[in-house]
């Protein structure tokens, strides 16, 4: 048996192409329970994509009598919220399902295979219930869609605790006679060939949603803007959290090509982590991509001011130092600017967050040289701000307006969030 999806790969091209680990300015890191939440907050998607999807043909003989089930579809289900067991050595996340439901819809025909030679045909139901699977996956960068992150089955059992039969016949019978030998086959056939298809479609399914996500963040649009590059170059799997890895600079989108690139070699994030299920960790290198698009893009459109410079100087405890510089008619101006950064939730649609970190000036530490309009360059200067934040894609659920800042050093900014209680 097997479960096939139209294969769709999402990809763009880079000035700075391979990326590696040096260039890694966002890391993501997720807990098993910040782990656990997120699927338990999104399982219900799952479900919905499940249902409905066609199972192949099942054949059974059954001494005298052969059956064929055709026309089997996932109906409805439910798979409660799993338990994840982290493995660093085997490089694997456990998933253990407990309770599970499935009700499959079929059509099936009935045949003897001696005389009377009697047959019938019809629809019917097949209840699963008190069913526990545990799935192993393991994960990495994709070899057949770059930049993406693929995961693949381990292993995987399945264990049917109840199934019930109903099929509409007219000869009742035929049915009761095979009812008992079709329970305990039927059963057979769930942990064996329909586990072999459910595991298939848990994989492809995983893989086709991340093969379909963007490298790059289309939340300010498709075209001509500014956007964040969130290819995956390396996932990491330990004890007790993975954490994933982007560039998450700021380039500018034509089409499918994405232009401007920062050439820098980002340190290392200090190895420190808090209790939060969800951590998104920031590189300065970042915010400074930001400045330099939105002057370079005229995300600054005024006649005033022009000749803008924008410098991210170091990250100190109460936000982003910056330097700014540009010119005006009547004379120059320098200003020394505190800026705060805040995560904010984007609900893009029914199945789909993002996650973004717009900033704004929260201190005008000093100016230099003509400040009698400073509040006017500000005004615009926390629109660009807000138009060209930085984002990321996988935010569903996510308490992004709860999120807890932490400064922890020159380079890194931690964003450390929760899953939206369901």
């Amino acid at each position: 048996m097997k479960f096939v999806l139209i294969y769709m790969c999402y990809s763009f091209t880079f000035e700075n192409s391979p990326v590696t680990m040096k260039d890694n300015g966002i890391s993501v890191v997720i807990t098993e329970k910040g782990f656990e939440d997120y699927i338990g907050r999104n399982i219900d998607f799952g479900n919905d994509f499940v249902k409905n999807l066609q199972i192949p043909d099942i054949n059974l003989s059954l001494g005298l009598v052969n059956v064929m089930f055709t026309d089997i579809v996932v109906a409805d289900m439910l798979f409660p919220r799993p338990q994840l067991d982290f493995n660093a050595q085997n490089r694997f996340v456990q998933f253990k399902f407990e309770e599970i439901m499935l009700d499959i819809k079929l059509q099936f025909r009935i045949q003897q295979q001696s005389y009377p030679y009697i047959s019938d045909h019809g629809s019917g139901q097949l209840l699963i219930t008190d069913t526990n699977m545990s799935l192993n996956l393991g994960a990495n960068i994709s070899k057949s869609c770059p930049n993406h992150i693929n995961v693949e089955a381990q292993n995987f059992n399945m264990k049917v605790g109840e199934l019930r039969i109903n099929l509409n016949s007219s000869m009742d019978f035929l049915i009761e006679s095979v009812i008992a030998l079709l329970t305990d086959s039927m059963i057979s056939v769930f942990e064996e060939k329909i586990a072999q298809f459910m595991r298939d479609a848990f994989v492809q399914i995983a893989n086709n949603g991340l093969d379909e996500n963007e490298e790059l963040s289309t939340l300010k649009g498709h075209n001509n803007t500014v956007e964040t590059d969130q290819r995956w170059n390396q996932i990491y799997i330990f004890d007790q959290f993975f954490e994933t890895y982007s560039p998450g600079q700021i380039c500018y989108r034509i089409n499918t090509t994405c232009y401007d690139y920062l050439p820098v070699v980002v340190q290392k994030r200090p190895q420190y982590m808090t209790n939060n299920g969800i951590q998104y960790f920031i590189n300065k290198v970042v915010f400074q991509s930001q400045f330099i698009e939105l002057v370079k893009h005229n995300y600054l459109p005024n006649d005033t001011f022009f000749d803008v410079s924008i410098t991210l100087e170091k990250i100190v405890a109460t936000g982003l130092y910056t330097t700014v510089k540009y010119k005006q008619k009547e004379g120059n101006t320098e200003l020394n600017l505190l800026l705060k950064v805040k995560s904010k939730r984007y609900h893009v649609s029914d199945i789909l967050d993002y996650i973004g970190w717009p900033s704004e000036v929260s201190v005008v530490v000093d100016c230099i040289g003509k400040c009698d309009n400073t509040g006017d360059f500000i005004t615009l200067l926390n629109t660009a701000l807000q138009n060209t934040c930085p984002d990321y894609t996988n935010g569903n659920g996510i308490d992004a307006e709860n999120c807890v800042t932490h400064y922890y050093s020159e380079e890194w900014i931690d964003f450390a969030c929760e899953v939206l209680k369901s």
